[in-house]
């Protein structure tokens, strides 16, 4: 499975790992964003987020050695409620990243966000900086772009998270490592 490309590991198969936690959205989802990105007018050195790599970043571990994924995978697995997250708010911030986010966080996504923070501490992992603002990247040097006038709703059913790994050098930028459901359960490895 591969996800929005973010800046990855320079050891990209030795002893350290760049991981973080995401949701992705299901294909229904992922279609009507890709429609979305279509009716965008976008100025001419714009580069799109394909549809394989949509996500939304819950929390940004960073390097971690290899030899610790297993526990790390295991340890990550925490039951939440399912929810939606509604993606209606578009915007263009700086240097031309245009992203679409929820106007509202649903308590249970704030819930889960909270939950994996406390067990990324327990496990004694370094949390890496990152905005807090939850948002879906839809395109980079987006300047100028155009949206539409209609405002998007996307109702995104989320009821699993991913560990993925952010692999900079590779044909495949992300890699999945683990799945897992809202029962609490690992739901498989992603390919």
């Amino acid at each position: 499975m591969a996800i929005a490309q973010l800046k990855a590991s320079p050891d990209p198969g030795g002893g350290l790992a760049r991981i973080f936690l995401a949701i992705c959205p299901p294909q229904p989802i992922r279609a009507a964003l890709t429609r979305y990105q279509n009716t965008c007018a976008w100025n001419r050195g714009v580069a799109l987020v394909s549809l394989a790599k949509f996500h939304i970043t819950l929390y940004f571990i960073g390097e971690v050695e290899r030899q610790r994924l297993a526990e790390i995978r295991q340890a990550l697995k925490i039951p939440f409620t399912p929810f939606d997250l509604k993606l209606d708010r578009p915007e263009l911030w700086a240097r031309g990243i245009a992203v679409l986010r929820p106007s509202e966080l649903p308590g249970e996504f704030l819930t889960l966000q909270d939950s994996l923070s406390k067990r990324v501490h327990e496990l004694g992992l370094r949390m890496e900086k990152c905005d807090l603002r939850p948002q879906l990247t839809l395109a980079r040097d987006s300047c100028g772009a155009i949206r539409p006038k209609q405002k998007p709703e996307m109702v995104w059913p989320v009821d699993h998270y991913a560990l993925l790994e952010s692999r900079l050098n590779s044909p495949a930028p992300y890699k999945g490592l683990q799945k897992y459901s809202h029962t609490g359960q690992v739901a498989g490895l992603y390919r």
